[in-house]
């Protein structure tokens, strides 16, 4: 039976698996690609950025985020799907929010996404979006068990996975779909600009200290933050908790090879291959339009 998910990705590229013989899908989708619209780099928005703080029950920590509420929201009682947003290496909860606002309304004005609240979690800096082994930096427990559940409980949020996406650029881009791959109890849709798909090799040679300080140069340990492994462990419980995903590659060199690699899992993906440069930019002046249709009839809005 046809669902929401495989008409959303429509088969138009293959490649040959090696783990069952049978043909799989490296998908591309075909209404995004009827879509050449590019959207205007205005940063004038006319929803509302916020800047919370909470403590955490659990750690005692200080827990920072931005949260973008739609024009409507002060004034209505409606419910919204959100949409949370992984900064890039060397960022935090400030990076990019009047540009990625700018733009959701954008597409709201086109008619291709819903009124939407989104969220931009603090992933200190350099953090892969992972927990440190040593326990200091918890950066994907504070956006998991802690970000989520307060935004759920004191914004007006649709609070399930079929209204929630997650998209990142860069460090963010991988982190995005690692969280989709990891928690599709949580996501619908896991859409990643640029991804820095790092396996442990390339990681352990170009950031040493970075390995060090969040892994404690543990392979094994970073493997529960890959999304190379957590792809492999996704496609068991695929069927239960189907999630939309989308790569929108720039400059980075492994984000087709992690395209293919979840289409030998046999993982629909949709696949835009960009002539940008590593920014988000020049990648959001191309494809944002496409993505958030993408996200928008994801949210099937």
């Amino acid at each position: 039976m046809e669902t929401r998910l495989s008409r959303l990705l429509k088969p138009t590229l293959c490649s040959r698996s090696p783990l069952n013989g049978v043909w799989l899908w490296l998908l591309v989708v075909l209404a995004l690609c009827a879509l050449d619209i590019s959207p205007a780099f205005s940063q004038s928005i006319d929803g509302t950025i916020l800047r919370p703080r909470f403590v955490s029950a659990s750690s005692g920590e200080t827990i920072r985020f931005n949260i973008y509420l739609p024009a409507a929201y002060e004034d209505g009682a409606d419910r919204y799907p959100v949409i949370y947003q992984l900064h890039g290496l060397g960022g935090n909860q400030s990076s990019n929010n009047r540009t990625i606002a700018s733009h959701v309304e954008r597409a709201l004005a086109a008619g291709l996404l819903p009124p939407v609240i989104v969220v931009f979690p603090d992933g200190q800096r350099d953090s892969w979006w992972a927990d440190s082994k040593n326990g200091r930096i918890t950066v994907e427990t504070n956006v998991i068990r802690e970000v989520i559940p307060y935004v759920d409980a004191n914004y007006r949020t649709k609070a399930t996975r079929s209204f929630r996406a997650v998209q990142g650029f860069s460090m963010g881009g991988a982190g995005a779909i690692e969280y989709g791959l990891k928690f599709p109890e949580l996501f619908s849709v896991s859409v990643g600009y640029d991804g820095a798909f790092q396996p442990w090799e390339a990681l352990y040679q170009r950031q040493r200290d970075l390995v060090r300080k969040m892994f404690s140069m543990d392979e094994a340990y970073f493997s529960l933050y890959s999304p190379w492994s957590n792809a492999a462990k996704y496609v068991d419980i695929a069927s239960d908790y189907p999630v939309a995903f989308r790569i929108v590659a720039g400059q980075l060199p492994l984000n087709a090879p992690f395209a293919n690699h979840l289409g030998q899992l046999g993982i629909p993906v949709s696949y835009e291959q960009t002539s940008c440069d590593h920014r988000l930019s020049c990648l959001s002046r191309h494809s944002d339009f496409k993505s958030y249709h993408f996200i928008g009839y994801s949210f099937g809005e």
